[in-house]
């Protein structure tokens, strides 16, 4: 009863984030692995459950932020790397949410919509300059979760995952830091 519950309840989340992030997702019986990322073993370790867990906020709050800077940025480059970055990280969440789904594991996203709010709050003059800092330190902060698991994880394709995300957030960081 209580495995049926928590599938029922991580389904639902994940049904609830596919719906916000709009994508159409299939069910999790269904649903494709990322492209170079190899499936999760039945098998966990509670640094894997550590991992989606803590990254999870980070990829929103910066699927959110990327999404306020079409109305807010003339700059063509920083505009195409926010919408780059803005599509990365729904698939990047499902993913964890699907890995957390399958291994049992009840989680209810807590998004703190507090970056956000200060981001609106800046004038446009500094906004670029503000959007990127704070991606830049949301991404310094996914990669040290990522080392993290490459460190202590076991299971081979989160592993394979954190690695993904330290070499594309690094790649996106050092980006950032160009446009400067």
């Amino acid at each position: 009863m209580r495995k049926s519950l928590v599938t029922a309840t991580t389904a639902l989340v994940v049904a609830v984030l596919s719906t916000a992030c709009g994508s159409d997702v299939p069910s999790p019986e269904t649903q494709r692995l990322p492209s170079g990322t190899a499936a999760p073993q039945a098998d966990h370790d509670e640094q894997a459950v550590a991992f989606a867990r803590q990254l999870i906020p980070h990829l929103g709050e910066v699927r959110d932020l990327a999404k306020l800077v079409p109305s807010r940025s003339t700059n063509a480059a920083v505009l195409d790397l926010a919408a780059r970055i803005g599509r990365s990280q729904t698939p990047d969440i499902q993913q964890l949410m699907r890995w957390l789904l399958m291994w049992g594991v009840e989680y209810v996203p807590d998004t703190n919509k507090e970056a956000v709010r200060q981001l609106q709050q800046v004038d446009d003059a500094q906004f670029d300059r503000v959007w990127t800092q704070m991606t830049i330190e949301r991404h310094e902060r996914a990669i040290a979760v990522a080392k993290t698991q490459l460190e202590n994880g076991g299971n081979p394709a989160v592993r394979q995952f954190a690695q993904k995300i330290v070499d594309t957030r690094q790649a996106e960081i050092d980006e950032m830091r160009n446009l400067a």
